[in-house]
């Protein structure tokens, strides 16, 4: 697996390795045991009302903060810095259905 980015690499296809990694990060047992272990943490907060409370703005800041954790650090493994991921996003995104797929997923797990 490559790990290194060139400028070109984002928009011909050397990035889609990329974006396949990120779908193991979040396919992974360990991802999904960080995620739910705060979702049995918070859940209890809360409730059927249709009124959004600033507590669920406070959890919802909390789970992007582990979410962009947990992808720094899984990306850090590959000297990726969230800059460069970031760029390949930016780049690649729409470069094929898997790569948009992955990009709106991640999009959708931090949209409030």
């Amino acid at each position: 697996m490559p790990t290194e980015l060139s400028p070109s690499s984002e928009t011909n296809g050397d990035s889609d390795w990329l974006f396949d990694y990120i779908d193991g990060i979040l396919k992974s047992p360990a991802y999904d045991a960080e995620i739910m272990t705060f979702v049995d943490e918070y859940c209890v907060i809360f409730d059927n009302e249709e009124e959004n409370k600033l507590e669920y703005t406070m959890i919802h800041e909390k789970f992007c903060n582990l979410f962009e954790e947990l992808v720094t650090k899984h990306l850090n493994n590959i000297t990726i810095t969230p800059e460069e991921f970031a760029l390949v996003c930016e780049k690649a995104r729409y470069s094929s259905r898997f790569n948009k797929k992955i990009f709106e997923q991640l999009i959708a797990l931090t949209d409030f």
